[in-house]
């Protein structure tokens, strides 16, 4: 009994110390499982913080990448204004040279204008010298000095003062007798006393469209574009001599031809200024005092540096992205040469484009589209097609036969 009672004793420590270390454990194991919760709230704390960090990164980083592509913007607008202000800049000085040459060409033109004037008023008074000569001739019934045969002259009747001009003061030898001569338009004289007058001169009267006709005098009043360009078209580009009334007298009293002789610059000073029919022969290309038309290069410049053409700013466009009509495309092509361009800031450019209606302003349209088929239509199959096409129309509705350039040539497709 004694040795059952001390087993059962000793099962019993036993048992309670197993309990102890049980009780120990588990506080053990409470205590791991506090420091463990407690690790996990600060990894999920410094987990919001890095994402909190990360965020932040990211706005930092967008904000970075807007301003640098802002910045790249300013920098690409600084290039082009800066760009732009050296563009205005040349042109600004080129417009100063060019204000200058032609300041110095005004100085030129005064003095030759106060030589010319000079000389004018020397010839009025040896003029009233000889009409004074004349009159006097008249009243003692003698022949006029160095005429060929009796003039008789009144100052009011027009038709004795041409005749005393032509027949007082000079020979008419400067053309052949019978050389046909067509007369447009009246002023100073009417047209009838001046074919009158050049009928009695031995000239053959030739209506406006004769070929063999190389002379046209024009007057001030009662001319058309149409009856000048008649005469012009029927020389075809082969010379063609044209006189005011007041030029073409004075070359017969003196027997010389002002358009042999005199510098163009004085003849357009002196009888163009205020002649509607020698401003429009200028205007129209025909280059009066010259007694020929205009002659064009092969091809215009290439190197002007234009942004927009101004067939462009017309509205001209072809190919895929054109919303125009064929018959719209070459309406705007009528009217760039028919009337007037938008205009290009660069005069030298727009010179080169001419006057409307005008064989230089054909030229340089042809050759720009022709420009434009030979080096973009390659690659836009329709838009060289459109170009080519166009070209075609141009030669065959508006290149007249007197018009002497070469019609560009270009191989594009639709050619």
């Amino acid at each position: 009994m004694h040795a059952e009672k001390h087993r059962n004793e000793h099962a019993e420590a036993l048992l309670k110390r197993r309990e102890e270390k049980i009780k120990a454990r588990q506080k053990s194991l409470e205590t791991f499982e506090s420091r463990v919760a407690r690790r996990e709230r600060e990894v999920k704390a410094q987990q919001q913080i890095v994402e909190r960090n990360l965020s932040i990164s990211e706005k930092r980083f967008t904000a970075a990448a807007a301003a640098k592509e802002s910045a790249s913007r300013e920098l690409a607008s600084a290039r082009r204004s800066r760009k732009a202000a050296d563009r205005r800049q040349a042109k600004q000085q080129e417009a100063e040279k060019k204000l200058k040459d032609r300041s110095k060409k005004l100085d030129v033109r005064k003095r030759q204008l106060a030589k010319l004037d000079t000389t004018l008023k020397r010839k009025e008074k040896k003029l009233e010298q000889l009409e004074k000569s004349a009159r006097a001739a008249q009243a003692k019934g003698a022949k006029t000095p160095r005429t060929r045969k009796k003039v008789e002259f009144e100052p009011t009747n027009i038709q004795n003062l041409i005749e005393w001009a032509g027949s007082a003061l000079g020979a008419s030898e400067l053309w052949p007798h019978s050389e046909p001569v067509v007369v447009v338009g009246d002023g100073p004289y009417s047209n009838h006393e001046l074919k009158s007058h050049l009928k009695g001169q031995q000239f053959t009267i030739a209506r406006p469209g004769d070929a063999d006709a190389r002379i046209m005098i024009v007057g001030r009043q009662k001319w058309t574009e149409t009856t000048l360009e008649r005469q012009i078209k029927a020389r075809q580009g082969d010379e063609l001599r044209v006189y005011s009334q007041e030029m073409f007298l004075l070359a017969t009293a003196v027997s010389r031809d002002p358009l042999d002789e005199c510098d163009p610059r004085e003849l357009v000073s002196l009888f163009a200024s205020e002649h509607p029919a020698l401003q429009f022969l200028i205007a129209s290309g025909f280059e009066w005092p010259n007694v020929g038309l205009e002659s064009l290069p092969n091809k215009p410049r290439g190197d002007w540096g234009v942004e927009e053409s101004p067939l462009h700013l017309m509205g001209y466009h072809v190919g895929k992205t054109s919303a125009l009509t064929e018959r719209e495309r070459r309406a705007i092509l009528k009217r760039a040469f028919s009337g007037p361009l938008k205009i290009v800031p660069n005069e030298e450019y727009m010179a080169e484009w001419g006057y409307q209606s005008t064989e230089r302003r054909l030229w340089r349209m042809a050759h720009h589209v022709a420009l434009l088929a030979s080096t973009q239509g390659r690659g836009k199959k329709i838009a060289g097609s459109h170009w080519a096409q166009d070209l075609r129309w141009m030669k065959k509705n508006l290149f007249e036969p007197w018009m002497k350039f070469k019609w560009p040539d270009t191989n594009v497709p639709g050619k």
